[in-house]
């Protein structure tokens, strides 16, 4: 287990600012007017979602910790707020671990690869690993994380395989399933690329995140963001992939038409080409929060996606964040992919 450094909080004013430490402390974050930033802990190893604890307090963290695919991944438990000295190893040897979940004080869902997997923490003898669904398509990478609901299912997603327009059936979809491991799968909504990020709001609506990674047409892809509205398994929704792209525009070599794309609603947002957005959270208020991977300019950044789909920057400088977990004061959790930061991030 990687000892913990020290932790830093240093408090961020809005417009230009210099972060505290690590791969960030000699550039400048761009944070929006009333928002501030805190660098609240340094020492993460490309940290995938994080994940409230069942007690609302303590914060738990999937990281690859190695090679991608190489087994080396780990779940830990960073204590109240994230800000634990020496945090808790509580799994590892994981696969390529990119969502979490914490069911109860006991169990944690992991998706794995191609695996969605459920951990009993208290089991005699440690940790025992079970698969609720296994052999999941996938483009080899990165499944997306997870998302728990209250009628006690797991949303959880498949990225595409196989060679587009012909993919692997159920590719580019998500999913519900019974985290008790009592049901198969549901088909929940399809016609993604890579629905990496997904959320439910107050208001019952499902935001999914669609990475687009890729060209068609000549042309690179816009990332989207997706809102639906709600889980609906008799009726699934869809993005429109691989016969409509970006604001519902038809993929000629594909063989699709604008009438094929006309009537699918259009996504909440777009973003730029190859900005990749991994993380997404809605609060109770409404607020949206996507943090985009990289962006036109390589490092990366948060946006607030406003109802009639603008986007406004919320910080902009950050190394590759990954991440967004809403606490419970308002404020939010972001970590760094390969700067292994975790900040908090607060509105006005």
């Amino acid at each position: 287990m990687a000892r913990a450094r020290r932790t830093i909080v240093a408090a961020l004013a809005a417009g230009l600012v210099l972060a505290a430490c690590g791969e960030d402390t000699t550039d400048e974050l761009d944070v929006a007017a009333g928002w501030s930033v805190e660098l609240v802990r340094e020492d993460l190893d490309q940290p995938t979602q994080l994940a409230l604890h069942a007690d609302g307090e303590r914060v738990l963290v999937a990281e690859l910790s190695g090679e991608e695919g190489a087994g080396t991944g780990r779940v830990r438990d960073l204590g109240e707020g994230g800000t634990a000295d020496l945090p808790l190893v509580l799994l590892e040897d994981l696969v390529v671990p990119t969502g979490l979940v914490a069911v109860d004080e006991a169990t944690l869902l992991v998706q794995e690869g191609r695996d969605l997997v459920r951990w009993d923490l208290a089991a005699a003898g440690g940790p025992s690993r079970s698969v609720l669904v296994g052999d999941l398509p996938w483009n080899g990478r990165s499944q997306g994380t997870l998302t728990l609901l209250d009628d006690g299912r797991v949303l959880h997603s498949s990225t595409h395989e196989g060679t587009e327009p012909d993919l692997v059936p159920g590719s580019g979809a998500v999913y519900a399933t019974p985290v008790d491991g009592t049901g198969a799968p549901e088909l929940v909504a399809v016609g993604f690329k890579v629905p990496y990020a997904h959320a439910i709001g107050t208001d019952g609506r499902l935001w999914v995140t669609d990475i687009g990674d890729g060209r068609v047409d000549g042309q690179q892809v816009l990332e989207e963001l997706h809102v639906f509205e709600g889980v609906d398994t008799t009726s699934p929704a869809t993005g429109g992939w691989p016969l409509c792209t970006g604001r519902n525009r038809p993929v000629v070599e594909y063989g699709a038409s604008q009438r094929a794309c006309t009537d699918l609603p259009q996504p909440a947002a777009v973003f730029p080409p190859r900005s990749t957005p991994t993380g997404l959270a809605v609060t109770g208020d409404g607020r949206v929060l996507v943090s985009l991977f990289t962006t036109t300019t390589v490092r990366g950044g948060v946006v607030e996606v406003a109802p009639d789909g603008t986007v406004t920057d919320v910080v902009r400088g950050l190394e590759t964040p990954q991440d967004l977990l809403p606490l419970p004061d308002g404020s939010f959790l972001l970590t760094t992919h390969l700067g292994g930061m975790l900040y908090r991030l607060t509105p006005p």
